[in-house]
């Protein structure tokens, strides 16, 4: 469950991480943003023993750039293990729009991500990372070169993947 610990704009967000035993669902931590003044929480996946947080406001490499955090569960409590944020980040691109994780690969959406270097494009992207054990891969960028906000929505199903994005003439979104 995610809220914030205080009264906007000086609140800062977390999860309240909750686990079932035999008496319903009991909190057992919470979890914060590991970089001061990098809130999360716009996406959020959970795959076995690794919790993904989408952050697409991180500005710790770049203006609103973005990041996903990875923390890995060990004796029941989730650690922090590492932050996932491509080189080549663009201002703006909110990289961690949306987090999936299928089959050992996590696929990140960056709704503002702008494949032609044109600021005013933004199409936006999926990264794809792959997974082995603790360490994350970049595999490729998935991107359209028509509409806008790609990736603001992913899930994947038997190989099978659904994806979001609003449609430049009318506004309205297209899966």
């Amino acid at each position: 469950i995610g809220g914030y610990d205080g009264i906007l704009p000086t609140g800062n967000f977390r999860y309240y991480a909750f686990e079932k035993n035999i008496n319903g669902f009991v909190q057992n931590q919470i979890i914060s943003c590991p970089e001061i003044g990098q809130n999360f929480g716009t996406s959020l996946d959970i795959e076995n023993d690794f919790l993904f947080i989408g952050s697409p406001n991180n500005s710790s490499l770049i203006q609103n750039g973005g990041a996903v955090y990875i923390y890995k569960k060990t004796a029941g409590i989730w650690n922090f293990l590492t932050r996932i944020q491509p080189s080549n980040l663009s201002t703006d691109e909110q990289f961690g729009s949306s987090v999936h994780v299928y089959n050992n690969q996590v696929f990140i959406g960056a709704i503002n991500y702008d494949s032609n270097g044109n600021a005013t494009d933004n199409n936006g992207a999926i990264y794809v990372f792959d997974k082995s054990g603790d360490s994350f891969t970049f595999n490729q960028i998935i991107s359209v070169n028509y509409n806008k906000n790609l990736g603001q929505f992913i899930d994947i199903e038997n190989n099978f993947m659904i994806c979001t994005n609003t449609n430049s003439t009318n506004g309205e979104t297209n899966v």
